[in-house]
């Protein structure tokens, strides 16, 4: 009986893992335009850490409607990379078992 209870946590819930990451970098994102917006400074936030920012995800501005692109982009690529994560660990497992 403790094997299949092993067995049972060892896959990893694939939907779990696109959800928690898209919510953590959706939260991110928007932080880091509303932080930009407001000139805050902060000790690991920089005005060329945001340009890198702007670069990788278009249409992000220090603005409200940018906090929101920044939204969508965080959960499109956490969801993404989430998902890519729990998937690749289940197939390496498999081939492992």
């Amino acid at each position: 009986m403790a094997r299949k209870a092993k067995a049972k946590f060892e896959k990893l819930h694939v939907l779990t893992w696109m959800i928690t990451p898209a919510i953590m970098c959706g939260i991110y994102l928007f932080a880091a335009v509303i932080v930009e917006m407001n000139k805050i400074q902060l000790p690991f936030f920089s005005k060329e850490y945001f340009a890198i920012i702007t670069t990788a995800c278009p249409g992000i501005a220090p603005c409200i409607p940018g906090a929101f692109i920044g939204l969508g982009y965080g959960i499109l690529a956490g969801a993404i990379l989430g998902g890519l994560f729990a998937f690749l660990h289940n197939a390496v497992r498999k081939l492992f078992k």
